[in-house]
């Protein structure tokens, strides 16, 4: 019997390539694992689909820089090598930044992730925009239950960074 790898891989998403849904997204990562003649393990069945996880997906319009994918590879493969071998097959816009072997049983991709961490750039043109928008959001209830931390840093130019988390 070969021996099976579980690769854990970190991307990016970003300039033009913010704009491609997370079905898009999955599409070119599977063209780029087969230009790589990275031999994907599939599930057994009737109907056999690629073993290969994606977290959840980020919202169009919105650059990424940790994105995260499992993938299981028959035989074996050290994760610098797939680094390597995948960035090949992908654009500037669409690259592989970390990768690490998986051994044993760990948790599901979804499970392992405990929040989600985003920072906007707001255009405020010298208004103090902060109370504004803290009460917006806060108002919000479904909103304000999933906020984990939201902090804002003066720009020192006519825009203001918001670093919102949510879990």
């Amino acid at each position: 019997m070969t021996e099976n790898t579980k690769i854990r891989f970190k991307f990016n998403k970003i300039n033009e390539y913010k704009y491609l849904s997370h079905l898009e997204i999955v599409r070119i990562m599977m063209m780029a694992v087969s230009r790589a003649n990275i031999n994907i393990k599939y599930s057994e069945g009737f109907r056999p689909n690629p073993k290969i996880n994606f977290s959840f997906p980020v919202p169009v319009g919105l650059a990424s820089t940790a994105e995260y994918s499992d993938i299981d590879i028959l035989g074996g493969m050290d994760a610098l090598d797939f680094k390597k071998t995948l960035n090949l097959q992908l654009t500037e816009q669409m690259q592989v930044s970390d990768a690490k072997n998986i051994q044993g049983k760990v948790a599901s991709l979804m499970g392992d992730i405990e929040f989600c961490s985003y920072v906007f750039i707001i255009n405020s043109q010298g208004k103090n925009l902060e109370s504004e928008i803290k009460n917006d959001i806060m108002n919000n209830q479904e909103l304000s239950e999933s906020i984990s931390s939201l902090e804002f840093v003066e720009n020192g130019r006519s825009s203001d960074i918001v670093n919102l988390s949510l879990i």
